[in-house]
This record gives C-alpha cells, structure tokens and sequence, in this order.
C-alpha cells in the first residue's frame, strides 16, 4: 500500500512540474511553481516524508526539474553563486517540507504556505550583486 501510494505522489508532483512549464518561466516564477505543485499534493506527498529511504528517493526521482531551474538561477545572476546546486537544492528541500507541514497543519493556506515559502527561499538565495 505504501508503494501505492508513494507512486501516486510522485505521479501527481511529477505532472504538475510538467505543466509548470520550468523551463519557460523566469527563475522566480518557476520556484514558485515548484512550491505550489509540492504543497498542492502535500497530503499524498506527506507519507513519503515518514520514510527516510522513500523521501530520498523520491528526491531522486524529482531533483531533475528543481536543479536545473536552480542551475538556471546561478547561471542568470538571479541566485547567490556562492553555493553549488547541490546546498540551494537541499535548501529548497527543506523548505518545502516545511510549506507542506504548514499546509497540513492549517497554519497556512495552499497559496499562502507556497508564496511564502517561494518568497522566503528566494530572498534567502538571491544574488548579492
């Protein structure tokens, strides 16, 4: 059941970065995107957070898209280069875990839990030029 389940989150966050459109959004766009379509399947995606070994893998499957618009950022001036894609990504990570625990707690509505962690997570990374 816990596959079941693992595969209908990753199915559900894997299509809504696709409709995203990443790479045709600018880089803040897309990171708001990214935390909007995490938070919006947070119940689904919430049981792969119980498990370490899931969540990494689940990381794993869904790291492509995340990397290269934080590539994207580095590369464009948009976000700090100071730090490889590698850390950002851990902290984008980190921080929509945190934007789903919000949402699942009713601490934060939907757009509110991802615009603020999108806002957060972009003033933390941006470029200090």
């Amino acid at each position: 059941m816990l596959e079941a389940l693992t595969a209908d989150a990753l199915d559900a966050v894997a299509r809504r970065l696709a409709d995203a459109n990443l790479e045709r959004a600018t880089v803040e766009d897309a990171i708001e995107r990214i935390l909007r379509a995490f938070v919006a399947v947070g119940d689904r995606y919430a049981v792969l957070t119980s498990d370490q070994a899931t969540l990494e893998a689940a990381h794993g499957e869904l790291a492509a898209p995340l990397h290269e618009v934080l590539a994207r950022g580095i590369e464009t001036g948009v976000l700090r280069d100071d730090l490889p894609v590698e850390i950002l990504y851990e902290f984008l990570a980190g921080t929509i875990l945190k934007a789903i625990a919000l949402n699942q707690q009713h601490r934060l509505g939907l757009e509110e839990a991802s615009a603020t962690a999108a806002s957060f997570f972009l003033n933390g990374t941006r470029s200090r030029d």
